[in-house]
Formats: C-alpha cells, structure tokens, sequence
C-alpha cells in the first residue's frame, strides 16, 4: 500500500526514474499502443490488406518497446535486477528499441496513407540498417566507456546523440514526406502530421539536452515524458477516424450493391415468409419490395411442412447452401423462369436469398442447343472425320466417321489409344497447332477391317472467345483413292519422260541429219549454181558479139537467177544457224550499232538524202554479232522502203512501257498493210514484189528469230504511204539478267522519255567524213544527202 501510495504520489512529474514517472511514462503509451494494435490487428483479420498489417507491427513493437523500459526501470527501483549489471547493456537496447518503434510507425503511416513504396521501401531499410549499425558500435563501446567513467549517464556518452539526431532526421523525412504530399493535393491527417511532430520534438528536445549538459533537465523533461505519450493518442485518432471512413464506404458499397443489384436480393425467415426485399424484386417478381415483405414462399409454389418450416427444411435446421431454378407465373406478364440461390443460417434461423430472372438465358440455351444440334448433324454429314482435342490431348469430340476410322474414344488420351504411347508424338499435327498457333497437315496410314487406308491429318488451333487456345481440331480426310491417283500419274510420268527421252533421242538425230542436209544443200547446190553463173558470165564477156539483145538479156536472167539463188541459200542456212549458237551475254551499245549500219547504208548511196535521228546510251545485254544482224536488217528494210522518198527520215529510240524497254525503229517510207501483217515475219513472205523492192523474205523471219532468243518480242505499225513502225524488246536480256544492270547502263536518268534524259556522252566513229551529234542529253542525229 505504501508503495501504491508513493507511485500515485510521484504519477506525472520528474525526470525520470521515481515509479509514478515510470508508471506514467512506460504504461499508459503500452496502454494506447495495445488499443492501436488490437484495432490494427482485427482490421487486417477481415480484409488482409497489408496496410493495417503494418500499423499492427508498428504498435506491438512501440508496445513490447514501453513494457522493456518498464521492466527494466521498475525492476531496477525494486532491486530485482541489479542496477550497475544492467546498465552496462540497457541504454543501447532500449534507444535502439526506441528508434526502431518509431521508424515502423513512421513507415506504416506512409504506406497507410500515401501508399509510396518508392520512398517508403528505401526510407524503412535505411533507417533499420542505420539503427542496426548504431546500436553494434555503441553496445560494443559503452561498457568501455562506463568502465572509464564510473556513474555516468549514457547521455554524456557520444552513443546517445547519435541515436537521438539519427531519430531526429528520420522523423524530419517522416514529415517532409507527409508534407509534400499536402502539398501535392493529397489527403495528408493533420492529426498525423502533430504525432509525428511531437516524435520530432521529443528528439530534438533531448538532443538539446544532451547540448546543454542537462542543466534544465527538470523544464523539458516532463515536457520530452508527454509528447512521447500524446504522440500515441493522434495516431489512434488518425487510424480510428480512416477506419470509420473506410467502414462508411463499405456500408454505402454493401448498401449501393442491395439497390442496384439486378437480382432481387432478399431475407426470407426458415417458415417462409420474406423479412426483406431489394427494389429488383419489382422486375424479378413483379412485386414492390415493400409490398413483398411479410408475404410467404408458399404464394410462390414452394411448400412447408406441418411444423411450418419450408420443406426443403430439414428438421434438425442444419440446411446446406441451396441453388435451384423454378417457373413462376406472375399476375401479369408470361411465365418466367427463376433462379433461387439460398443460403442458410442456421444460428439466426433464416435464409440469405438471391433471385434472378433467368428466362433469357434459358431461352438462349435451348436456341444454343438447338445450333448444337444442327451443327453435330452437318458434322455427321460431311465425308471428313472430325475430332476435338483439349489442350492436354484428351478427345473431347468425334463424329460418326472418325469413330469409323479410329473407334470411339472420348476423354481418352490420342497418343495412348492411337500409337500406343506414353506421351505426344513429336510429329503430331494436332500438338504442332497448339504450339505455334498454325494449321498443319500429315499423311498417315490407318488399318481398317485388314485394309490399309491412306488419310490427310489437318489440325487447326481452337480459341475460346477471349483468344486463349483451348485445343485443337482435327479433320481425317480418306485420300486413299488420291494416293492410288498419284501413283497412276508417277507410272504415267514415268512412261511419258522415257518417251520424251526416245523422241528427244530421235529429234536430236534429225537435227543432226537436217544440219547435215544443209551441208549438203550449201555443198552441193553451190557448185552447179557457180557453175551456171559463171558460164553465164563468160557467156556474156566472151561471147556476147554471137548473141543478139534478146539473147543477152536471157543470159542475163540466168546469171541473175543463179545469184540469187545464192542468196537464198546462203540465207537459209543463217537462218537455221541462229537457233543452234549459243548466246553471248555482253553489253551492247545500240546506238553505236545503229551509227555504224546507218554509216554503211549511206556508203552504198551516197546521193540519198536521208536524215538519221538515233537516240543516245541505248546500251543492253546481249549478242553482240546476232544484234548487230537486227539493226543490219531492221535499218537495211528502213533504207530500203524509204528508197522512194525524197525527204526520208528513219528514227531510233526507246521509251519504258509497265516496266521494260521498248525499242523503236520508224521510217517515212511505203508502209505496208496492217490486215497482211501475220505474213510480216514467216520466211520468205513478201508484202510488196520483187520489182518494187527486190529482198529474199528471210530478214525480218532472222530478226524474230533473234529477239526471241534473246526472251523479247517484236511487232510493227503501219498504213499505206504513212511509213512503217517496228517494236522491239529484249526480255530477260533487256537489263533483267539477274545480277545486272539497268538496260539503259546511265548515270543520271531522270526521265522516261529517252530524249530527255541526262545520258553519257558517246564516242561516235567517223565513216568517211560522215558524223552524228552525240551531245549529252541529245539524240544522236545525223543528216547525209543535204
């Protein structure tokens, strides 16, 4: 009693140590750390978030923290532990226990609060670490220094200003935190922020006692005692007053999801009769929610016992979570389909209720039911067999004609009852599918009544309406009767290519005795026309003073005759030389081509007045000898048909039509029919006579034969009188050659049109004091007979 008496005496005041100060200092914080913790603690229990996990920490380790100093100093007043043995190890603990309560409140609140793990995370492991580090070097320095300094406090020791600036600091981040984000218009407790403020001051309190070598330890000291103990107090506040604003939510939620819910929601006592009714009833039954209570199941066709209780009741009351769809016909309206959700408390004796309209839903699934129907007809239907998989390669479906082929095997493992395996085939369609999400096919043989089948495999992924793949479908198609047609075709082909063979052999062979032949003929046939013609012109040299003029001229026809014979031959057999040389690929310059053949067409009449407009840098790949045979021919028609004009003009360009080079060659001269021009290009076809314009009719036939070689074609333009037109390509030669260059090899093309675009100059030859203009830029030209 003595005792209880002194404590009440001193209950409050002093600077520490007396058991009143004691009493007040360490039990009345545990007191309100416990009230935090335990409201903490059973806020956590029902929603698990981690928040009040942390504030429920935070106060157990400020409480354990108050009941450690507690004991210590009591039991040190009551000398049941021995002072001087206990002083060598309990300041460091009991400011690093100090530090470490208020660094986990300081971080609960933040992550309460602010839920900023960017600044919390961080703040809480340096602090722990700084406090973990200050008590290791002061718990390992103050018994030294006690040893040094018999009696001393521990505030003169340089541990106790370092543990109270670190606290200092931490709380000044506390704060600075909270702060900024006021600052930032969030919501910031001021009832917070004056907790935290008091921590603070506690501090900074002692640490100016420390500064001042506790001379007015008897002012501020009861002063340090309380704000550490109010401080307690404005974080229950502010974790009472969240909670309550968090519990208001809920309740408005809870009150929000009984008005809006689309089902009627509802309490319906063990005898049946609706104690409560959400506003959904109105659309669900078609009964107000006021009007509904007090009315009974039994006006909604459920029946009840003679003890009253509904029959689904059991007697013992123990009623087990009950969910059962029923038809209800309203007073107004069609009948509707109901789904009753039942859960029962046994304790109050009622049942929570959920009831939702499911008329649509039903009508939707016998509609679904009826596609499934029709669909599994169709199925049966088609000539494929088809099977579906899941995800782990168990058949989920087969229709009629995969069974037929494999036997009926759903919710069977494929690999195991077709291979006979433990595990997916590596090569298997269906696992390839689900993989990469791609369609993939196999051929596979089957053995069916003792006969061996040949089926397609095609496997396409399946996908639930989220896109999630969900397995795979396999379409079986029989292509035995294909694999017997591939076969007859691979025999066919087989046949075919050794007759290919054969008939190649003999083509071979006649092309060896047609070159023969044409040995022959330009063997055999040259020696008697030499012979007439040279008789015919001895005839006319030595012995024309014996002939008379009719003679003569028949002497001369001969002589003629025999000459152009000759010709024919010798044309002929270039003819069929053309399609046996092999090709030269080289560059080619066209227009230097056609400068040197129009040079020598000029030599041969030199009096004609002509004008030559050939364009610049037509440069191709190809034969040089058989392209300079076209530009020969092709020129030498041009010269030829023009011989009649007194101005004639002949042209050479190109221009780009859907991509390729177009060659064109365009004279002034006699033209020519367009309705006879399938003859235009057949060997010794002729569209004007031999008097008119003597030729053999093998030139332009040559000239086809060459540009088709070289994989172009040619065709001409023309009317009576209006000159000839003819166009040319050259194919894969034409600079599509893989590897090679443009045809038109420039450096600076910026146009189509040829004439206008920026060519390199040429080097023109000069044939008997005759040039072209070859300026860049320019078609080459040239004017002869002027």
């Amino acid at each position: 009693m003595n005792e209880l008496l002194e404590i009440l005496a001193q209950f409050g005041g002093g600077k520490g140590g007396e058991p009143g100060n004691v009493t007040v200092r360490f039990l009345l914080p545990t007191f309100f750390w416990s009230i935090l913790a335990g409201v903490a603690f059973r806020e956590w229990l029902r929603t698990r978030e981690s928040k009040d996990l942390w504030v429920a920490i935070a106060s157990t380790t400020g409480m354990s923290r108050e009941l450690l100093m507690f004991a210590a100093e009591y039991g040190a007043w009551r000398q049941m532990v021995p002072f001087d043995f206990m002083y060598n190890y309990y300041p460091p603990l009991e400011h690093a226990a100090t530090m470490i309560s208020g660094l986990l409140i300081g971080y609960a609140f933040l992550n309460y609060q602010l839920h900023f793990p960017s600044f919390s995370r961080p703040f809480l492991a340096g602090s722990l670490f700084t406090t973990i580090v200050l008590y290791w070097l002061t718990a390992a320095h103050w018994p030294g220094f006690l040893a040094h300094h018999p009696g001393v406090s521990f505030g003169r020791f340089w541990g106790d200003m370092a543990f109270r600036s670190a606290a200092a600091l931490f709380m000044l981040l506390v704060l600075g935190a909270f702060i900024s984000a006021a600052a930032q218009g969030k919501n910031v407790s001021k009832t917070l922020l004056c907790g935290f403020l008091f921590l603070f001051f506690d501090e900074f309190l002692m640490i100016f006692n420390i500064i001042s070598d506790e001379r007015h330890v008897d002012i501020y000291a009861p002063i340090r005692h309380n704000l550490h103990i109010w401080s307690i107090p404005f974080f229950l506040g502010t974790y009472w007053g969240n909670l309550s604003r968090r519990m208001g939510t809920a309740e408005q939620v809870i009150k929000n999801v009984f008005n809006l819910s689309p089902g009627m929601l509802g309490l319906i006592s063990f005898e049946g009769t609706f104690l409560l009714a959400s506003p959904a009833s109105s659309h669900v039954l078609g009964i107000p929610s006021d009007e509904l209570k007090g009315r009974r199941l039994t006006d909604f066709g459920f029946e009840t016992r003679r003890d009253g209780n509904l029959s689904f009741i059991p007697e013992d009351g123990k009623v087990s979570p009950i969910c059962f769809e029923k038809k209800y016909m309203p007073s107004h309206g069609p009948e509707r389909w109901l789904q009753w959700h039942l859960q029962p408390d046994s304790d109050e004796k009622i049942l929570y209720a959920m009831v939702a309209d499911v008329t649509e839903q039903k009508m939707v699934a016998e509609e679904l039911l009826d596609e499934r129907n029709k669909l599994e007809a169709i199925l049966s239907c088609l000539g494929d067999g088809l099977s579906i998989r899941d995800t782990d390669h168990r058949i989920a479906y087969q229709n009629h004609i995969h069974k037929k082929l494999y036997g009926d095997h759903i919710g069977e493992y494929c690999y195991r009852v077709y291979e006979g395996q433990s595990q997916v085939c590596s090569s298997c369609p269906v696992a390839m599918a689900i993989q990469d999400l791609q369609v993939h096919s196999a051929v596979r043989t089957v053995e069916q009544n003792g006969f061996k089948k040949h089926v397609e495999i095609t496997a396409s992924p399946l996908k639930d309406g989220s896109g999630a793949v969900v397995g795979a479908i396999e379409a079986v198609r029989d292509i035995s009767a294909r694999k017997e047609a591939e076969e007859e075709i691979l025999r066919l082909n087989a046949e075919l290519e050794q007759r290919v063979a054969e008939r190649t052999e003999r083509l071979a062979e006649a092309c060896r005795e047609l070159e023969s032949f044409s040995y022959s003929v330009s063997h055999d046939l040259r020696s008697p026309l030499r012979t007439i013609y040279g008789y015919s012109q001895l005839l006319l040299e030595d012995c024309s003073e014996h002939l008379d003029d009719q003679g003569r001229k028949y002497v001369e026809v001969i002589a003629n005759g025999g000459r152009r014979m000759e010709q024919i031959i010798d044309a002929m057999l270039d003819f069929s030389r053309i399609g046996r040389r092999e090709l030269r690929h080289e560059d080619v310059d066209l227009s230097e081509l056609a400068i040197v053949v129009t040079a020598e067409l000029h030599i041969t009449c030199p009096e004609r007045n002509v004008s030559f407009i050939i364009d610049n840098g037509m440069v191709v790949k190809g034969d040089p000898s058989l392209l300079r045979s076209v530009m020969e021919n092709l020129f030498g028609n041009a010269w030829k048909y023009t011989s009649k004009e007194p101005d004639t003009r002949i042209e050479f360009s190109s221009r780009v039509e859907n991509g390729s080079t177009v060659f064109l060659i365009r004279d002034n001269g006699a033209g020519f029919n367009m309705a006879h021009a399938d003859k235009l290009f057949a060997p010794f076809q002729r569209l004007h006579s031999e008097h008119e314009f003597p030729g053999n009719g093998i030139g332009l036939a040559t000239v086809q034969r060459i540009i088709q070689r070289h994989g172009g074609r040619i065709w001409a333009e023309s009317s009576p009188g209006d000159g000839a037109s003819f166009y040319f390509t050259l194919g894969c030669y034409n600079g599509a050659v893989p590897g090679e260059e443009s045809p038109l090899l420039s450096a600076g093309e910026a146009s189509l049109d040829p004439r206008l675009s920026v060519r390199s100059p040429l080097e023109v030859p000069s044939i008997d004091g005759i040039q072209a203009d070859s300026a860049p830029g320019r078609p080459l030209t040239s004017a002869w007979g002027e």
